[in-house]
C-alpha cells in the first residue's frame, strides 16, 4: 500500500485491497473498506460509528450502548442492560415487538 502524512500529523493509508485508513492527530481513525462502508472510531470518545451503503449508521459507545439510525428516519437504542427503545423519524417511540 501508499502511505501519505500530511503536516498536521495525520497519515493516510491506502492498501492494496481498496482500503483508506486515515489516522488523524487526535487518535481518530476513518477506515473506508472500499465496498462503500465507512468506520470511524471518535479516540477521545471511545466511541465506534459504522456507515453501510444501504444508509443504516451503527454507533457503539464506550459503555457499550448501540444506536442505529436507518435510513428511514426511525432510531433504534439498545441499552447497556439489554432494554431498547425504538423512534420514528418525528421522535414518536414506538413499541418494541
Amino acid at each position: 500500500g501508499r502511505w501519505v502524512t500530511f503536516p498536521n500529523g495525520t497519515v493516510k493509508e491506502m492498501t492494496r485491497d481498496g482500503r483508506v485508513v486515515v489516522r488523524f492527530a487526535n487518535g481518530d481513525v476513518k477506515e473506508d473498506c472500499g465496498d462503500g462502508t465507512v468506520t470511524y472510531f471518535y479516540h477521545e470518545a471511545k466511541t465506534t460509528e459504522i456507515s453501510y451503503p444501504t444508509g443504516l449508521v451503527l454507533t457503539h459507545f464506550a459503555d457499550n450502548q448501540m444506536e442505529k439510525a436507518h435510513p428511514d428516519g426511525t432510531r433504534e437504542i439498545i441499552f447497556p442492560n439489554g432494554k431498547r427503545v425504538k423512534f420514528r423519524a418525528d421522535g414518536t417511540q414506538l413499541p418494541i415487538v
